[in-house]
C-alpha cells in the first residue's frame, strides 16, 4: 500500500485553514515546531501516527478525514452535519433532545412530502 503523504499534507492544510487556524496554533497544540507542520503540509515530512493522531484531535477531525479520498464529499458533509447536530444537543436535559429530535424529524417527513 502507498501512502500519499504529500496529499496527507494538503488535507492538513486544508482543514487547518477552514478552522482559521494557523501552523503556530496547531504546532502548540500539537507540541510539535511550525517548521515541522510546514514541512507536514509540503509532503516533506512523514508524519507519525502519533503525530497524525495529535493533528485530528487539534483539528477535532476521525482519522479517516485525512486519509481517505477528499473525492468522498459526502461522506465529509455527512461528518459535518452530525458534528453540528451533536453541537446542537450539547448542554440539553433528555426533554430537550427529545423535543429537537422529534422537531427535526417531522420537519423531515414535510420536506419529503413537499418533494412529491
Amino acid at each position: 500500500m502507498n501512502i500519499d503523504y504529500e496529499k496527507i499534507g494538503q488535507r492538513i492544510r486544508g482543514w487547518r485553514i477552514r478552522k482559521k487556524m494557523t501552523q503556530e496554533q496547531m504546532a502548540t497544540l500539537i507540541e510539535r515546531e511550525p517548521a515541522y507542520i510546514s514541512r507536514i503540509e509540503n509532503g516533506r515530512q512523514k508524519p507519525s501516527l502519533d503525530t497524525l493522531l495529535r493533528i485530528c484531535c487539534a483539528l477535532e477531525l476521525d482519522i479517516s478525514d485525512l486519509l481517505l479520498n477528499m473525492s468522498n464529499v459526502k461522506k465529509n458533509q455527512i461528518t459535518t452535519r452530525i458534528r453540528e447536530i451533536e453541537l446542537l444537543l450539547d448542554g440539553c436535559n433528555d426533554c430537550e433532545a427529545i423535543v429537537i429530535l422529534r422537531t427535526a424529524r417531522a420537519l423531515k417527513a414535510i420536506l419529503k412530502q413537499c418533494k412529491m
